[in-house]
């Protein structure tokens, strides 16, 4: 498979990787495995665990020091959006990583009922989701798993 460089807009590739991601079919170890594209499930980098996003996202100690610069971030838009939805029951609740990873391949939802939702708060929720995505890009970025540089 061609190696793709994106020189002017590094972002794109990861924008694209975090969808497939979402969808499994990113080229992680073992989505590539599940889809008998590799002989091999295991990470790249570790060689100890199936390299899944959970995985890349979450545990993997390679990623480390880029995961310690994204957690508190997530963390703190948890509880600016637990704000924004009017649950102050959940402004100060640490996000397990199951938590943790849906919102890192999903963002904050709006809600299940969005007619309970002030426009204000909706407008807060889209700003949460547009600093998440660069705090994840970020992270991705930093780990230079899925993009090559010259």
């Amino acid at each position: 498979k061609p190696e793709i460089v994106y020189n002017d807009n590094p972002t794109a590739k990861l924008d694209v990787c975090l969808l497939q991601m979402k969808f499994g079919l990113s080229d992680l170890s073992g989505h590539l495995f599940k889809y008998n594209l590799s002989e091999n499930p295991l990470c790249s980098t570790c060689l100890e665990f199936v390299e899944n996003e959970c995985h890349y996202f979450c545990e993997c100690q390679t990623y480390s020091t880029s995961r310690i610069a994204l957690l508190p971030i997530i963390n703190n838009l948890s509880v600016e959006y637990f704000a924004a939805i009017n649950i102050p029951s959940m402004r100060n609740r640490i996000l397990n990583k199951r938590e943790i990873l849906s919102v890192i391949l999903n963002g904050f939802p709006l809600a299940d009922n969005i007619q309970h939702i002030q426009r204000s708060a909706i407008s807060t929720i889209n700003d949460l989701n547009i600093r998440l995505h660069a705090a994840v890009i970020a992270f991705m970025y930093s780990t230079k798993r899925f993009v090559k540089f010259k």
